[in-house]
């Protein structure tokens, strides 16, 4: 009985081959939402900046930075390295920035605003830093020669 059962039966082989295109199929469909979804990460605030001639800074660390960024309105946003906060409140600004300069005592801070927010606001804002710990504040503006080009 047994010899009949596997005369009648045909061995298969095994396929040893990959089949890739599903894989393909993932892969373009991930591509597709990277690409619709990029740029939708990349937000920002549009700040019209003031021009000045100064020094730039070399001594920077580039890892661990502050920027305050005041708007035309007024309003406050705040980036700390890769994490950003849109239309912030003086006292959050002030937690989170602290927060921050406790675990990055040395992390660069960065001011700009826009030039048709007044001189007060921005002042304001430095303040608001200052009272969370930043010690060593940089106004951001737009060089002069990038305007004549």
């Amino acid at each position: 009985m047994k010899g009949v059962l596997s005369a009648g039966r045909k061995r298969q082989r095994l396929v040893r081959e990959i089949n890739v295109v599903p894989y393909i199929d993932v892969m373009l469909v991930l591509l597709v939402i990277f690409m619709i979804t990029a740029p939708l990460l990349r937000q920002g605030v549009e700040v019209d900046l003031p021009t000045a001639s100064g020094d730039t800074l070399e001594s920077v660390d580039p890892v661990h930075t502050i920027m305050l960024t005041i708007a035309a309105n007024g309003r406050y946003h705040l980036l700390l390295t890769e994490q950003e906060y849109e239309n912030i409140d003086p006292e959050s600004l002030a937690t989170l920035v602290r927060a921050y300069l406790t675990e990055y005592e040395k992390a660069a801070v960065f001011v700009q605003g826009d030039k048709n927010v007044p001189y007060g606001e921005v002042i304001s804002g430095m303040a608001i830093l200052q009272q969370a710990g930043a010690t060593n504040l940089a106004l951001i503006t737009q060089p002069i020669q990038t305007l004549e080009n």
